[in-house]
Order: C-alpha cells, then sequence, then structure tokens
C-alpha cells in the first residue's frame, strides 16, 4: 500500500495540520507521495513547510504543454479509458459555473497525476478539501488511476455544493473523511443515506510542538492574538469596530495580527483612521514557533469569522491552555463551550465581541488560566493527530 496525498496548494502556511498528519502516517509505516496542483502563493517561513516542498510533486510544474501533451498521449494509447473521462467532464459541466473549458483542464492534470502516481507506486489517493483537489482525483481515478478518498473541511465544499458536484463525489469515493460532526451533517445532505456508511469523522490534529511542553500560565498582560487570511469571511470588518468601541472607552489593550491578504491595505487605512495604529499591529506569516510565542504571550485568542471548518488555531490555542472568543459557526462550538473555555459570540455582532473582548480584559490572570487549562484538557482528548492517523490508516486498508 502506497498512498498519494492530493491537495491543491501544498505546503502552504494554513496547511500545517495536514503536513503533520502525513508525518503520524509515515511513523505507522506508511509510505506517502506528496502531489500538490499548484505551488503555494504565500511565502513559506517554516522550515518543516520547506523541506515538505522540497519533496513535493507538482503537477502544474511541466505547464500546458506538458499537460496536453501527456494527455494526447494517453487517449491515443487508452482510448476508452479517456473517454471515460471525458464523459465525467462533461457531467461535471453542467452542474458547474466555470464550465467545460476548466473541467477539461482538470482532466489534463488527472492525466498528468496518474503518470506520476503509477510512476510511484500509488495504490490509493486521497485528496484534501472536496473542491478541485477532489476532482482531479475522482477523474483519474475514471482514467483508470487508484481509488480515491477525501477529507471535506468546509467551508468551501458547503458554500457550493452543486457546483462542486459533491454527491457524486461522495457517491464514487472509497470514503470520505469529515473533520467534525457539522461537515459529516454537511456531507449528509447531498448524498444518499446508502452512503453515509462511508463518511468517517477524522479530526485534524494538534502539532506536538503545540503538546508535549506544559504550557506556562496568561500572562498580565492586554494583548489578544489573531491569526489567518486578511479577508472579509474572517470577520475583520467586526473586529475592527469592537477595537474602536473599546479604544473611545479609554480601555487599553492590543490586537496582535499574523497572517496576510486582500484586506492588509484597506485594513491599515481604517486603522489610521480611527487611531488604532497602536492598538492593531501587523506580523505577517508566523512559523509553528512564532504562532506557539505569540499566543503564549497573549490572554485570549480572537476568532471573528463568518466562514471556517474547524480553525486549526483554535485548536492550537486550547492546547497551548489559551481561552479563545469565537463566533457561533460551523464546528467551533463542538469543540469551544461556552464560559467554560472562552466566549462563544454571535456572528457579525459587535457588541456581543466588543462584550466579550472587554470581559476578558476585566477578568484576573489566573481566572484565565484555569479556562486556558480547561479548554487545553478538552483539545487533547478531541484532536490527537496520531489517533487521527490510526483511523486513517484503518480506512485506507479496508
Amino acid at each position: 500500500m502506497k498512498i498519494g496525498y492530493l491537495v491543491n496548494q501544498y505546503p502552504a502556511p494554513s496547511h500545517t495540520f495536514i503536513r503533520r498528519e502525513i508525518r503520524a502516517l509515515e511513523k505507522l509505516g506508511i509510505p506517502i507521495e506528496r502531489y500538490s496542483v499548484r505551488e503555494s502563493r504565500a511565502t513559506l517561513v517554516d522550515a518543516q513547510d520547506l523541506a515538505e516542498k522540497e519533496i513535493t510533486h507538482g503537477i502544474l510544474t511541466s505547464g500546458a504543454r506538458g499537460m496536453l501533451a501527456t494527455s494526447v498521449l494517453y487517449a491515443i494509447r487508452h482510448p476508452a479509458r479517456f473517454g471515460a473521462g471525458l464523459r465525467l467532464c462533461l457531467r461535471l459541466a453542467k452542474n458547474s459555473a466555470r464550465g467545460l473549458p476548466i473541467q477539461f483542464a482538470y482532466l489534463m492534470e488527472a492525466c498528468t497525476l496518474l503518470r506520476l502516481a503509477k510512476n510511484h507506486g500509488v495504490t490509493h489517493l486521497h485528496a484534501h478539501f472536496g473542491t478541485n483537489s477532489t476532482t482531479v482525483a475522482m477523474l483519474c481515478h475514471r482514467l483508470g488511476g487508484p481509488g480515491y478518498s477525501f477529507m471535506a473541511h468546509g467551508p468551501d465544499e458547503f458554500d457550493a455544493p452543486m457546483d462542486m458536484s459533491l454527491g457524486l463525489k461522495i457517491e464514487d469515493a472509497r470514503f470520505v473523511a469529515a473533520i467534525s460532526d457539522f461537515a459529516r451533517s454537511q456531507l449528509f445532505r447531498w448524498c444518499g443515506w446508502n452512503h453515509w456508511k462511508k463518511i468517517h469523522i477524522v479530526p485534524c490534529g494538534i502539532d506536538e510542538r503545540f503538546v508535549e511542553e506544559a504550557p506556562p500560565a496568561v500572562p498580565p498582560s492586554k494583548r489578544f492574538f489573531w491569526a489567518g487570511r486578511l479577508s472579509e469571511e474572517k470577520g475583520l470588518p467586526i473586529l475592527l469596530e469592537a477595537c474602536r468601541l473599546l479604544h473611545e472607552e479609554g480601555l487599553e489593550f492590543e490586537v496582535l495580527m499574523a497572517g496576510a491578504g486582500h484586506l492588509k491595505e484597506t485594513l491599515q487605512e481604517k486603522i489610521g483612521s480611527h487611531g488604532l495604529e497602536r492598538t492593531m499591529t501587523f506580523a505577517g506569516w508566523l512559523d509553528d514557533a512564532g504562532i506557539r510565542e505569540a499566543l503564549e504571550g497573549s490572554i485570549a485568542l480572537i476568532i471573528p469569522s463568518f466562514s471556517e471548518g474547524l480553525p486549526v488555531i483554535l485548536m492550537e490555542a486550547m492546547a497551548r491552555a489559551r481561552p479563545a472568543i469565537a463566533t457561533r459557526i460551523a464546528a467551533i462550538p463542538e469543540l469551544l463551550i461556552d464560559k467554560q473555555h472562552g466566549w462563544i459570540v454571535a456572528p457579525g455582532s459587535v457588541k456581543e465581541l466588543s462584550d466579550a473582548m472587554r470581559e476578558a480584559l476585566a477578568t484576573p490572570s489566573e481566572n484565565l488560566s484555569k479556562m486556558g487549562l480547561a479548554a487545553r484538557e478538552r483539545v487533547l482528548g478531541r484532536h490527537d493527530v496520531n489517533q487521527s492517523a490510526r483511523i486513517l490508516s484503518d480506512l485506507f486498508k479496508g
């Protein structure tokens, strides 16, 4: 058995949980090849991500001409199999707003993936995210390649399930992994109940560096921490308004923001116009060590998002015994219990977010530490990467 892991962009700063999962499987003796449709657009700063890049095979590296040549050659040698792939392309295009040209591009990517997988002796493909990476895996299988599975995270798969032919992917896959009860319930919606038995919960795991050492107590600081893509769905305009309200009340605090994205310039302008330059500061992308250091120097993590699956940064914060202020969406309430491990707030509510931040600022450090330790106990009991790897190993073998 040899598994091929397929991701749209790998390695990437936001996909460190995939790296951890792969390495946990390799510790169990399962050989894995890494495949990335395209290189990550983000700058890699973590040494482990840079090491992963060196052993990851890029599908688009051969260029359009190379992929077209591979596809034509495969069509000549295996016309029946290529015809089956082309028919699936047409079926996918009927449901997709992106149309046939994009689906045909996926078919060419599948031909390239098939060549790589055969050369590497891959017996099963596992895609992360039920989006285009799973489309390529499904087309590769239809061309005569190995069977496949995929892991659904949300929210992308659940925002456009018809456009992505999510139901067809579930029915065609050997099995499907869902990262949470919420994700599994959304998958149930898009397939017949006779396929529900192939959908399994496989939680994302936490990096050992966030688990092994005992976390320090919450410091007597006034700093919050946020990490992710600087984009609208992360609720950053709501966070900005909440900070403005608290600043106008005369409260002293800081929000350290780690990440990058298209909203950075707009946010900087708004921060300047509100006089929040010393309150909301940008750190850029941080590696795992930087994330851990930033968490440990903060009193709480803030997640004001409108759209998430289950944020890895939430698991990491809880593992380092830090409370969190997070919105009541997707799988977040499955892990974070209001008033026990932090605060759950309504998405889009400036008032609830600012109220929770105010309460966190007024809570003594020793009480925040107690909340953080309760959060750590909960996340360690639910998100062990080695246990998740064992579940996946059994599914691959089954």
